[in-house]
């Protein structure tokens, strides 16, 4: 897995990877609802509330700083909630996707673990989960998932960033895979 002291630069390339594999491959006009477990302020969710005027988003900040999200989420206020969270919280059922956070591959096996039972539970009976790893990560992110529940329902790699969708269903291969 991604050493802590190279995170930093890792995280920096996987959003801008993240941004253009979401713009490409996800349907964001057919969801409503989205729960993003963030630990960037809300960077994310004000990216899809800016780009998608039928998205409810629901931001979980893992970091504490909830406040920071809710100050850049404002201008959406009808349409965002933010909190703090931990990723041992039960989460909420029913959302359309579940945007795991940025820093998998650097949660320790149980927090991971725990994430992805969590994660597992609140997207019955069809919610779905989107991660972006590194690609040298993706192997034990996919196998914590498995252990959970959770399945690989779609998966992808661009400029060495795996995005993969966990839920129920036979895996579908992204264009160009």
């Amino acid at each position: 897995m991604t050493s802590p002291n190279s995170l930093a630069g890792v995280l920096t390339d996987l959003r801008a990877v993240r941004r253009e594999l979401f713009a490409v491959h996800v349907q964001w006009h057919r969801m409503s609802t989205v729960v993003e477990l963030s630990t960037d302020g809300a960077l994310l969710a004000e990216e899809l509330l800016e780009d998608f005027d039928q998205l409810s988003v629901s931001v979980l900040d893992l970091n504490g700083t909830a406040r920071e999200s809710a100050d850049r989420l404002e201008k959406f206020r009808d349409r965002a909630t933010t909190r703090n969270a931990d990723v041992l919280d039960e989460l909420q059922h029913g959302a359309d996707y579940y945007l795991l956070p940025d820093g998998l591959e650097a949660l320790g096996a149980g927090r991971l673990q725990r994430l992805f039972v969590s994660v597992s539970r609140a997207c019955l009976p069809r919610g779905r989960a989107l991660a972006c790893v590194p690609e040298e990560d993706a192997m034990a992110i996919v196998m914590a998932a498995e252990r959970a529940g959770l399945e690989v329902t779609r998966m992808g790699t661009e400029s060495g960033v795996k995005l993969i969708e966990f839920g129920t269903g036979l895996l579908r291969a992204l264009p160009g895979e």
